[in-house]
Parts: C-alpha cells; structure tokens; sequence
C-alpha cells in the first residue's frame, strides 16, 4: 500500500482497524490479512454495528462463502443505505445479486427486537 493512500485511510480511523496500545503505521491490514475470513466478518460487524457472533452466525445459517469481493459489495450497500443513496444492482444472472440481499437483509434484520 503506498504512503499517500496509507496515510488517507488512517485518517479514517475504523474502530476494526484500531489496536489497543499506541498506533502504529502497520494498523492498516495487507492485502493477505483482508483475505482472512475473521478480519471481514471483523469489518463487517464494526460496519453494521453487529456483534462479531451474530455476523459469523448469519453467515453461516445461510451458507454464505464471505470473500474479500462480496464483503466489499456488502460494505458498500451498507454505506449507499446509510447515506440514502438510490442504488441499483446489476449484472448476469447467478453472480449472486439477490444473495448478497438476503445476507444484508439478515443483518439488518437481526438488530430489530423480536416480538413474543
């Protein structure tokens, strides 16, 4: 990662991205590290305010595989909604457009209080 993006992104300063001690100009993740599995659903939960264990779990209940490429879509979904972006979705059929919904749609439905 160069200097000038390294030095942007830590402007940002993502709460999955902050380690405990003094900062460091390693906070940033590599490119192996964002291949991880942990790291994302990491990303994830700090991006939709989820526990770590309930993006894990939904993930799983609908066997859904998270790469590096969906958690990036779904990161941006999330931040076209927050910001009240109209967002269309589009590509060939079975590249995953409406599981990639239900998977948002399950976290986003997870935070809302059960009714008895």
């Amino acid at each position: 990662m160069s200097a000038d993006l390294r030095s942007r992104f830590e402007i940002l300063n993502p709460p999955s991205l902050q380690r405990t001690g003094p900062r460091t100009s390693n906070a940033i993740p590599e490119r192996h590290q964002l291949m991880q599995v942990e790291n994302l659903i990491r990303y994830m939960a700090d991006a939709t305010a989820l526990h770590e264990d309930e993006v894990k779990r939904i993930i799983t209940d609908l066997n859904y595989i998270l790469t590096l490429d969906y958690a990036l879509k779904l990161l941006q979904i999330h931040e076209f909604r927050k910001l009240r972006v109209p967002t269309i979705i589009q590509g060939e059929t079975g590249v995953g457009k409406t599981r990639l919904l239900q998977v948002y749609a399950a976290m986003l439905n997870s935070r809302k209080p059960q009714k008895q």
